[in-house]
């Protein structure tokens, strides 16, 4: 049981020392990316939405007969 809490006390020791050691972005940067994400995000959806539309329209009118 010793060796676990040993082992987990120099992970978050290592976890600590990592942690101080990463470059985080500025707000701007942060936005930015953030923006490019939303904007990846939405063109995504309004892509599976449109294939949803059509695939829900094919099966409805030409399979179903509708």
């Amino acid at each position: 049981m010793r060796n676990y809490l040993k082992s987990a006390k120099e992970f978050l020791a290592g976890s600590v020392t990592e942690s101080k050691k990463v470059t985080w972005p500025t707000k701007k940067q942060l936005f930015d990316y953030s923006v490019i994400v939303l904007g990846a995000l939405a063109v995504g959806l309004a892509a599976m939405a449109a294939l949803d539309f059509g695939f829900s329209y094919a099966v409805q009118h030409y399979i179903l007969g509708v």
